[in-house]
C-alpha cells in the first residue's frame, strides 16, 4: 500500500508542475505581448497622425478640420503587429469650450491649472493639432512641453511666442506658413526630433536659443544669428554644421566691467559626468568665462562639478549676465525671479537639467557668478562658493528651497544679496573657507572675526536676537524677505549704528516683521511705538508700522537718511509738529491714498497724514 501511496503522490506532485509551469509559461507571453503592445504604441505616437489622415480611412475623420487628432485603441493584426483602431477627434469648438485652449483678440494661448501650477495643455494636448485660422498669434509658453506629434500652423500667423513649443520632445514635424514673422526666444528649444525645420525666408526675428538642439533648420532670410547663439541653437542650418561656421568667423571680443577681453566668437567646450560646460576663453588666453552648460543628451547628473581650467584657462566667471530685465540660470533658461518664476516649470521633460542637480561646487579662483545663475534649483542640497568671489549676486540662490548646507566665499560681500537667499527655509549648515580671517560664523549668523558687525542671518528663528558684543548691523543682514518666517528682533544692548535696510522685510506682505523691541540697558538706542532712534539726537533709525498705521513719538526730531522701515503699509501716518525733513520719499510705503500735502493738526501738538477724503 505504500508503495502504491507513493506513486499516487508523484503523480500529484507532477501535475502541480506541470500546471504551474503553463500559467507561468503563459504568463511570460502576457507580459511580453503586453510590453509589445506598450512600444508598438509609443512607436505610433510618434508616427505621422496627419499624413494616416491623407489615407482613405483617415479622410473619413473630419477632413482636416480645426482640432486634436489622437491615436485611439490599438488592435492586434497578427505578427506582433499593432495599429489604431481610429483616430479620436476633438474639435477645436470643444477645445475652447473645456478652456485647454483660448483665443483672443488673434492670440491664441493656455491657462494655468491653479490645482498643480501647469498649464493646462501638458496634460489634454497630445498627437497631432491643426490649428484654426483666426490665428496670429501663437503666446508664450502655449504648447511647452507637451507631448504633440505634429502641428499645423495656419498661414496668417505672424508670431511664435517664446517657449511656446518648448520641451516638445515628440514633436517630429510642423508646417510654418509663409506669414511668420516673428520667433521668440526659445521658442522650439529641445525638440530633437524635428529632423529638419523649413522656415519661410519672410521670417525677420529670432530669439536666444529659438532652435536649441534641433539637428536641422532650413533657414535663408535676413534675420542674423549672433556669434554666441550660432543658428539660434541649432546643430546645423543650410547644410553647414557649428564647427564649420565657427571656424570662419572672424574673432569678436567683448570687454567686461573688470577690464578683461573675451573672445566670444569661439565657443570652448568641456564635458564632464553628463555636462557640457561652454565657455570663452580671454584675449590673452589666461582666464576662461564658462556662460552655460547643458546636459548631454540621454544623461542625467545629480552635480554641478565646476572645471577649475578651460584649455588651460583659469576659470574666473560663471554664468550668462543680466540684461535689463532679462536673465539666465547657467542652463540657459529664461528666468523673472522678480516676478516669481524661476524656471522650475521650464525645466523638465526629456532634458532634465537643474531638476536634477543636488550639489554645486565652484572652484576658488572664480571672482564672479551672474545673478540668478542657480535661481530656481529647488532640489539643491550643498553648494560651495569660490574663495574668491567678490559679490554675492542677487537671485543667485532664489528658491533654492531644499538647500542645507552653504559654503561662503572667503571675504562674502552681502551688499547685493537683497534676493539671493529668498526661501532658502531650510539651512542647517553655513561654512566658512578654514583659511578665513575676516569673518566667522556664530548659530547661522555671519560675524566679523570680532563678532562686532552683524553681516547676515542665514538660519533664522522667527525672532531673531542680535548677539550681545554687534555694535554694528549691516545692510541686509536681518532680511525677511529672503527668510519670510522672521516676525521680530530684538537689538542687543551694545548695538549702536543700523546701516542702511539693515533690518527689511517683504512690503505689507504676511512676511512682514511684527516689532523691532532693544535690550533696556542699551545706553545709546530706545524705542517707543515701534520706533528706533538714538537718545541724544532724535533721530529715528527703524520703524515699525502696524494695523496700517505709523506714529512717531514726540521724542523723535529728525528721520535718518538710511533708516529701516518696515512692517504693514501706511495708511495712517502721526508725526509731532517739531519734526524735521518729512519727505515722502522716506515713507516709502506710504500708499497713494495718503495726503502729505493737506496735514491735519491734532491734539498734543501732533500732525496727522491720513486718507484724501477724511
Amino acid at each position: 500500500m505504500k508503495g502504491i501511496e507513493k506513486v499516487k503522490y508523484m503523480k500529484r506532485r507532477m501535475i502541480w508542475v506541470l500546471t504551474a509551469a503553463v500559467f507561468l509559461t503563459a504568463a511570460v507571453y502576457g507580459v511580453r505581448r503586453w510590453g509589445k503592445q506598450e512600444n508598438r504604441y509609443e512607436t505610433y505616437q510618434y508616427n505621422n497622425v496627419i499624413k494616416d489622415l491623407e489615407t482613405e480611412e483617415g479622410k473619413r475623420y473630419k477632413k482636416r478640420e480645426p482640432g486634436l487628432y489622437q491615436p485611439g485603441p490599438l488592435k492586434y493584426e497578427g505578427n506582433g503587429k499593432y495599429v489604431p483602431k481610429n483616430i479620436q477627434f476633438t474639435s477645436w469648438a470643444e477645445l475652447e469650450k473645456q478652456g485647454v485652449l483660448t483665443i483672443e483678440s488673434g492670440e491664441l494661448s493656455t491657462p494655468i491649472d491653479d490645482n498643480e501650477g501647469n498649464y493646462l495643455v501638458e496634460r489634454y494636448i497630445s498627437g497631432a493639432l491643426i490649428l484654426p485660422d483666426n490665428i496670429t498669434t501663437i503666446a508664450e509658453d502655449t504648447f511647452s512641453f507637451c507631448s504633440l506629434n505634429e502641428v499645423i500652423i495656419p498661414e496668417g500667423v505672424e508670431k511664435i511666442g517664446s517657449r511656446a513649443f518648448k520641451g516638445c520632445t515628440k514633436l517630429s514635424g510642423i508646417s510654418i506658413p509663409e506669414s511668420l514673422q516673428i520667433i521668440g526666444e526659445s521658442a522650439f528649444s529641445g525638440c530633437e526630433r524635428m529632423g529638419n525645420l523649413k522656415l519661410s525666408d519672410e521670417v525677420e526675428t529670432i530669439g536666444y536659443n529659438a532652435f536649441l538642439n534641433i539637428p536641422h533648420v532650413e533657414y535663408y532670410g535676413k534675420a542674423v544669428y549672433v556669434r554666441e547663439d550660432i543658428f539660434w541653437g541649432a546643430e546645423s542650418m543650410n547644410g553647414k554644421s557649428r564647427s564649420d561656421i565657427q571656424e570662419n568667423l572672424p574673432q569678436k571680443t567683448k570687454t567686461d566691467s573688470d577690464g578683461v577681453i573675451w573672445v566670444i566668437s569661439r565657443d570652448m567646450t568641456v564635458e564632464a559626468d553628463g555636462l557640457i560646460y561652454h565657455a570663452y576663453l580671454s584675449e590673452d588666453g589666461k582666464y576662461s568665462w564658462i556662460y552655460r552648460v547643458e546636459t548631454k543628451k540621454g544623461e542625467t547628473s545629480e552635480s554641478l562639478i565646476f572645471p577649475e581650467e578651460v584649455e588651460g584657462a583659469v576659470l574666473v566667471k560663471i554664468g550668462k549676465m543680466p540684461k535689463e530685465d532679462s536673465c539666465w540660470d547657467i542652463f540657459g533658461n529664461s528666468l523673472e525671479p522678480y516676478h516669481e518664476l524661476d524656471g522650475w516649470e521650464l525645466d523638465k521633460g526629456d532634458y532634465v537639467d537643474k531638476t536634477n542637480i543636488k550639489k554645486i561646487q565652484c572652484p576658488a579662483s572664480v571672482k564672479k557668478i551672474a545673478g540668478a545663475s542657480f535661481c530656481g534649483f529647488r532640489n539643491l542640497e550643498e553648494i560651495v562658493l569660490p574663495e574668491a568671489m567678490e559679490k554675492i549676486s542677487e537671485y543667485l540662490l532664489f528658491n533654492c528651497m531644499n538647500l542645507e548646507k552653504i559654503v561662503l566665499p572667503l571675504k562674502p560681500d552681502f551688499t547685493k544679496s537683497v534676493n539671493s537667499f529668498r526661501n532658502c527655509l531650510r539651512i542647517k549648515e553655513v561654512e566658512l573657507p578654514k583659511n578665513c580671517r575676516t569673518h566667522c560664523v556664530e548659530k547661522g549668523m555671519v560675524l566679523s572675526k570680532d563678532k562686532k558687525v552683524l553681516y547676515q542671518v542665514l538660519m533664522p528663528e522667527k525672532t531673531v536676537t542680535i548677539p550681545e558684543k554687534v555694535s554694528r548691523i549691516a545692510s541686509y543682514a536681518v532680511n525677511a524677505w529672503n527668510f519670510p518666517r522672521i516676525r521680530s528682533v530684538k537689538l542687543s544692548s551694545a548695538v549702536r549704528i543700523l546701516d542702511e535696510n539693515a533690518i527689511m522685510d517683504d512690503t505689507g506682505n504676511d512676511s512682514s516683521i511684527r516689532s523691532i523691541t532693544v535690550h533696556k540697558d542699551n545706553s545709546i538706542l530706545a524705542e517707543e511705538n515701534g520706533c528706533v532712534y538714538e537718545r541724544d539726537t532724535g533721530i529715528l533709525i527703524a520703524a515699525v508700522c502696524r494695523d496700517g498705521c505709523l506714529e512717531i513719538p514726540a521724542r523723535i526730531r529728525q528721520i535718518s537718511n538710511q533708516y529701516s522701515l518696515v512692517g504693514e503699509y501706511i495708511n495712517k501716518l502721526v508725526v509731532p509738529d517739531t519734526l524735521q525733513g518729512l519727505s515722502k520719499h522716506k515713507y516709502g510705503r506710504i500708499t497713494g491714498s495718503v495726503d502729505l500735502d493737506h496735514p491735519q493738526r491734532i491734539k498734543g501738538g501732533k500732525i496727522l497724514y491720513s486718507k484724501k477724503d477724511s
